[in-house]
Formats: C-alpha cells, structure tokens, sequence
C-alpha cells in the first residue's frame, strides 16, 4: 500500500489539498568480507568467518585493517570480496530489517530477516544480536537478486553469486539454508515508507 502526504492549504478561508513530494532513498552497497585469523596454534593463517556490512563507515574500517567494535578482537585481516549487491540503509517501501548476529563462540556472524530465527540462534546456538545491517526484500522485487544463505556447521556464507553458491556446495561442502533476502545487482532508488 502506498502512502501519500497530503498538505491541506488555507487562502482566504479556502482549504485545499495538494499531494506532497514523495521522498526516495537511493540504495547502498552491501560490502562483503572474509575474515581471515590465526588458527588453532596461532600460526597460519585461516579463513574465520564472513562479514556483510551496508555501512560505509564500518567498511572503510575494515578496509584500512583497523578492528572495529563488530569484530572478533583475534582477527587480523580482512578481505573485500568482489560481489556486487545493493541494500537500503533505512526502510523503504516492502523492505525489511536484515539482522546482524555474532557467535560468541566463534568469528561467525548471522543474518537474517525474521526475528524469530535471530531469537533461536541467541537461545539456543549462543549469538548476541548486534544490530539491523540494513534493509532488503523478503520476496522477489522486480530488477531483485536472490541474496543465498550457506552454512558449514561452523560459518554461514552469503552470495549474490549463483556460481559461488555452487561451489561452496560442492566443494567446500557447505549446506543450502536457502534465500536470506532479496537484493539489487545495481543501485537504485525506492520510496521511502
């Protein structure tokens, strides 16, 4: 359902409404990240986890190599990886929240759109809740992307890339828990709500 604003004038004694300018919120980048820290013995280097973050100053955070307050304190670098998705950093028309999760057993973060699922990864598989990410699509929009959501049992893994989701399922053996969302390829603008 779309709203409209409506601004009612008086000149002399007279009332009229007039439709008000409907706001837009161009889309943002969805950075996503591996997250790469020393292994068990502290020697090598290994892949810990994956980060998405929509927000700009987050990401220049991570990009510097500086840790930020969102991260696991052991990890020591971050790598950009070269996926192209676009979000919303507040709610527009037909998005949802894109909640944020962190292991507190391990550097695996989890997101997700239902509440009820964040509630079950904090009851019953020790995550803290962090914070909203950003918004996106529960059901296909048009010009959408399915955003897919991978586990291994130990690390979920997020893609817009039909070609990444099959190798990591067949490769890396991870596990299809299906469509997180939905996102844009490309940026865009939407109504606000």
């Amino acid at each position: 359902m779309h709203r409209t604003l409506v601004r009612v004038a008086a000149f002399a004694g007279l009332l009229w409404a007039t439709p008000a300018v409907s706001e837009t919120v161009a889309s943002v980048p969805l950075n996503f990240y591996e997250l790469w820290g020393p292994d068990e013995h502290g020697c090598e280097q290994k892949l810990v986890g994956y980060f998405l973050t929509a927000d700009a100053a987050e990401s220049r955070v991570l990009k510097e190599g500086r840790r930020c307050s969102t991260a696991d304190p052991l990890l020591v670098n971050f790598l950009e990886e070269p996926q192209s998705a676009f979000v919303f950093g507040r709610q527009v028309q037909g998005s949802t929240p894109f909640y944020r999760y962190r292991s507190r057993v391990s550097s695996d973060h989890f997101y997700t759109t239902s509440q009820a699922e964040g509630e079950q990864a904090v009851s019953r598989f020790n995550y803290i809740p962090e914070s909203i990410c950003c918004y996106i699509f529960p059901t296909q929009v048009p010009g959408s992307v399915p955003l897919y959501r991978l586990s291994n049992n130990e690390l979920h893994y997020y893609t817009v890339d039909a070609t990444m989701r099959q190798r990591h399922l067949i490769n890396d053996h991870y596990a299809d828990e299906g469509i997180a969302g939905y996102v844009y390829p490309t940026q865009v603008s939407r109504d606000a709500n």
